[in-house]
This record gives structure tokens, sequence and C-alpha cells, in this order.
């Protein structure tokens, strides 16, 4: 694996980051706007990206690739929330459940797709997209199951 594109990409999100404080900070980017680039973002340029990862010709390796990487995301699922579980043994109350929550479902979609894809190609947005097949299934699962037993006792 090439470091230099792992900092390039960094780097470039940085700088991007950069602008859009600066911009921010100026009234260039209102709230407006804000919310419409995020939903160009997230409506067009995330699920175009992932689309268009999926069109190629597939070989063997790949499709072998994609199911190990189907059990290798549940796996390392069960693994975040049992060591969450672990982890978050001495902390008590609600604090806990947002703890565990926060330690299972980090952010792995809108900075992870194009690292993913700078660094790896097309290829690496099918793994990434793959693994992230099991935060959104597990997300509405067992997500909701942590905070489903507190809303049960009335919080």
């Amino acid at each position: 694996m090439d470091t230099s594109a792992i900092t390039e990409s960094v780097f470039s999100l940085f700088i991007i980051m950069l602008v859009g404080v600066y911009a921010s900070k100026k009234n260039i980017i209102t709230q407006e706007i804000n919310k419409g680039l995020t939903d160009i973002l997230i409506k067009i340029a995330l699920p175009f990206m992932i689309v268009s990862s999926f069109i190629f010709t597939y070989d063997e390796s790949i499709k072998a690739n994609v199911l190990a990487t189907f059990y290798l995301s549940l796996g390392a699922y069960a693994i975040m929330a049992a060591v969450s579980i672990i982890l978050l043994l001495p902390v008590k109350n609600d604090k806990k459940t947002v703890l565990h929550f926060a330690n299972v479902f980090v952010n792995t979609g809108y900075i992870g797709f194009p690292v993913l894809n700078s660094i790896y190609g097309y290829e690496g947005v099918i793994y990434g997209s793959i693994f992230n097949l099991f935060f959104v299934i597990f997300l509405w699962t067992y997500g909701i199951l942590l905070y489903k037993g507190k809303l049960d006792k009335g919080y």
C-alpha cells in the first residue's frame, strides 16, 4: 500500500475542511447552502460513486473477496460491540448506552468512501460498500435495541 496516496487523500480532505470552515466564517456558505451541499453529497455524489464502482468486469477473486468482506464485517461489528461492552463495564446509567452506541456505530461513509476510492480505486469502494451494509443493518437492529430498552422504561 502506498502511504503517499493515504497522506495525499487525508491532506486533501483537510484542505477541503479548512475551505469549508473559512467559507462558513465569512458567510459564503450559509445554513441553506450547507443543507444543499449536504443533500448533493448524500443523495447524488456518494450513491453515484458507489454504483459506478460496481460497473466493471468481476473475476473470481473479487467475488471471493466480497463474500469474505461480508463475513469479516459481521465479525468486526460483533467484536466492536463486545469490546465496547467490556470497556464500559464501570460506566453506569444512560451514559453507558450513549457511549456504547458511539463506540460501535462510527461514521464510515462520508469520508470513508472517498478515501477508499483514492487509495484502492473502485474495488476498494465495493468492499467498503459491503462492509457498510452491515453498518446499516446493525444500526437499525442492534442500535435501536440499545435505546428501546430505555424507551420502554419511560426515559
